[in-house]
């Protein structure tokens, strides 16, 4: 069974400038800011809280594209189209990019995983202890790919990152 399509507003959003944590406007991701409302036709189910964001040239060129904008969802567990996210890093622009590895403890991938310490060995660091003096969430790191930048590789510590929105839907040839 086929669903009609529909056609939906979400917010166009553009990037603002510099993300700051503590920055937080009405469910608007820091470092983005409202430009108008967008009509988008889709037969798909969208989150609550989703926003448009138009793609710069060099992800159109990427994405073999003419002009685009994608739509993004808020959080983490929504499956991204082509692994791309908006993603905000604290005190940068934000950016699009692909993520290529995530060492986030919440993957529960490795419930006991014990990280490697080379440290000298103090009463913390018996080989039977679970207990640390540093923790593994400061040696989290994202790696990623900057889809406006010619880096090949990006390391970002998990701690930097403000907010990371999935791409949901890319919408060509936008009427806006």
């Amino acid at each position: 069974m086929t669903r009609k399509s529909e056609y939906l507003r979400v917010p166009l959003m553009a990037f603002s400038g510099v993300v700051e944590r503590l920055q937080r406007t009405q469910e608007i991701p820091p470092g983005l800011r409202w430009v108008s409302d967008v009509e988008i036709s889709t037969q798909q189910d969208l989150p609550e809280g989703c926003f448009a964001l138009e793609f710069t040239d060099k992800v159109n060129i990427l994405l073999n594209l003419e002009k685009a904008f994608g739509v993004f969802g808020p959080g983490k567990q929504i499956t991204p189209l082509n692994g791309i996210y908006a993603l905000g890093l604290e005190r940068r622009a934000p950016l699009f990019c692909k993520v290529i590895k995530d060492d986030s403890l919440s993957n529960n991938s490795r419930p006991n995983r014990r990280r490697k310490s080379f440290m000298t060995p103090t009463p913390l660091h018996i080989p039977e202890s679970r207990v640390s003096p540093i923790p593994d969430s400061s040696h989290e790191m994202m790696y990623l790919n900057d889809l406006n930048e010619k880096e090949n590789l990006k390391i970002v510590p998990l701690k930097e990152i403000v907010w990371m929105c999935p791409l949901i839907l890319v919408m060509e040839n936008p009427d806006i």
